[in-house]
């Protein structure tokens, strides 16, 4: 009876994290709120539940070791790895081209192309390994499956070191705009765990590998393993990125393309915006000519609201900056996260923004006088960068309602 107890008990810990994974992966994916925004999380976690649950299929019902030497599982870790990276655009709301997505599978593509040619060697079977040591341990006889292997653990290692730091670096540039801004912090650090757990994950399943068919090592990590899915998938059922407590809904997706920082004066004339200048802690690190460029940009965009005419092209900003065109857009999409139009989009939805706040124009005199052409680009430019639910006039509503209900 003890043993059955014992078997059970480790029967069930051993699979939890394949049912953890496959219980969070469908919850998220039919999750009402921000569902599309987490699909990448959703199908990550289904994968993975996936494999967690073959391995439980080899290892079970008679407890029996496996062999570590699984180069398959790496690939297709290689393949779901930029889930991660997509993970973090759709919750930040970045939008990139379909290239930007392919480029990501690069990694892959080296993956496949190295598992083929070590595939036409024609070296023995390597033979049944209880762990990375035992395959290190083979080198000297079978030094193709041992090279394999750790190219495959490499590569998995560089592709997720890679897209932590880009995620890193992209939130820690929204913790400088949601600093000078006053808003809340605590999606951002819930973001930031989310982004460590990621990187963890990897060092803690290859440290396993070097302790495999363990059954108390194996059980430690399926209970960490459970633990880190659960604490990924909890946070997100309520991380809301672009709505800070200040009740204020400019787009995140504003926030962090733009290394501009637009701050109205409280006096508003017409649209004449009184915006601050480049913040320098988020400029220092750029060259001194593409610092000088940008902030030439900037003051041409500004100086009489020239990004509130209509009619303005990049063309007439690199004439006006005695530059060419190529070299201003390649500025502006480095260092700026988005192109010219986009940019001047910012900078209009803005213009438009605090006429709504600070003015009583009606709608129509506003998106003239901030530079749209016409009702549809600012209804679809305010959708997308200020509220996705409420219209410009709703929202004025509510934001006045909010200044009345503030207390003094």
């Amino acid at each position: 009876m003890q043993f059955e107890i014992s078997f059970l008990l480790v029967f069930f810990i051993s699979s939890l994290r394949s049912s953890v994974a496959l219980f969070w992966a469908v919850f998220l994916l039919f999750y009402r709120k921000r569902a599309s925004r987490i699909l990448p999380l959703s199908i990550m976690f289904l994968f993975l539940g996936l494999i967690f649950l073959r391995n439980s299929f080899f290892r079970f019902p008679s407890l029996k070791q496996v062999d570590v030497f699984s180069p398959e599982i790496f690939i297709l870790m290689i393949f779901l790895a930029p889930l991660m990276l997509f993970y973090f655009w759709s919750v930040l709301g970045i939008k990139k081209r379909l290239g930007s997505y392919l480029t990501q599978y690069l990694y892959f593509v080296v993956a496949v192309l190295f598992y083929f040619f070590y595939k036409i060697t024609d070296e023995a079977l390597l033979p049944f390994t209880y762990s990375i040591n035992d395959i290190l341990c083979c080198f000297s006889h079978y030094p193709w499956h041992v090279i394999f292997f750790l190219v495959l653990v490499l590569l998995f290692f560089i592709q997720v070191g890679t897209y932590f730091i880009i995620s890193h670096k992209r939130i820690i540039s929204l913790f400088i705009v949601y600093r000078s801004q006053n808003y809340d912090l605590n999606p951002l650090h819930k973001l930031f765990i989310i982004n460590c757990i990621f990187i963890i994950y990897p060092f803690l399943s290859v440290i396993f590998l070097f302790y495999n068919n363990s059954i108390a090592v194996e059980l430690l990590h399926n209970i960490l393993v459970s633990a880190m899915l659960t604490v990924i998938a909890v946070f997100n059922l309520n991380l809301k990125i672009d709505l800070p407590k200040t009740n204020d809904e400019t787009s995140v997706n504003t926030l962090h393309q733009s290394i501009f920082s637009l701050k109205a004066d409280s006096k508003v004339k017409g649209i004449n915006l009184q915006k601050s200048i480049v913040d320098d802690l988020q400029t220092s690190h750029l060259p001194h000519a593409d610092r000088d460029l940008m902030c030439r940009i900037r003051a041409f965009l500004e100086k009489d609201e020239a990004f509130s005419s209509p009619h303005l092209t990049l063309d007439d900003v690199a004439a006006a900056l005695n530059s060419n065109r190529s070299y201003v857009s390649s500025a502006i999409n480095r260092y700026c996260g988005c192109n010219f139009k986009q940019l001047l989009i910012h900078y209009r939805i803005e213009a438009a923004r605090q006429l709504l706040l600070n003015t009583g124009l009606d709608v129509q005199t506003i998106l003239e006088k901030s530079g749209f052409n016409s009702r549809m680009s600012f209804y679809r430019a305010f959708k997308e960068n200020v509220s996705a639910d409420l219209s410009p006039s709703e929202w004025r509503n509510i934001q006045n309602q909010h200044k009345t209900n503030k207390p003094e």
